[in-house]
């Protein structure tokens, strides 16, 4: 066969000039030439597959890249959301105590109101009216809340 004879010859060539020849331990059988012509058809289907796919690997890396910011972003969403959740709860408690001691403040008034029932009762109603609506002269701290 040719390629026997073709090997033989290049081995002795390269070594009457000096170039050492490392065999990989391939052993692939001889083509013909349509053979060959076929082989190197399927090798160039399948280079141009793998071209195909590395142009959708990138298309698909980029999508995630993207995907992932779009995480990124909602996450970072989510964080502000609990923080102004918290914040408003904590607003929510603080009102909730100074409506509380306002309460407190205006049933200690009334009780007052009617144990020292020995004053006028135009004063007693007048002072028990504005105690009630909030307005008994006191600064209340309930108009200073923000909600």
């Amino acid at each position: 066969m040719w390629h026997i004879r073709e090997r033989e010859y290049l081995t002795e060539l390269a070594r009457e000039r000096g170039i050492e020849i490392t065999v990989k331990g391939v052993d692939r059988p001889g083509l013909s030439l349509p053979e060959y012509k076929a082989a190197m058809t399927e090798v160039e289907e399948y280079k141009e597959k793998t071209a195909e796919l590395q142009i959708i690997n990138a298309g698909l890396t980029a999508e995630k890249k993207e995907l992932q910011l779009d995480v990124k972003a909602a996450e970072d969403t989510i964080d502000d959301l609990i923080k102004e959740a918290e914040d408003a709860e904590s607003r929510i408690q603080k009102a909730q105590e100074i409506l509380d001691d306002d309460i407190f403040t205006k049933n200690t008034l009334l009780r007052t109101l009617h144990i020292g029932s020995t004053k006028s009762s135009f004063f007693d109603s007048h002072l028990e009216n504005r105690i009630k609506t909030g307005d008994y002269g006191l600064h209340c701290r309930s108009e200073c809340v923000i909600i």
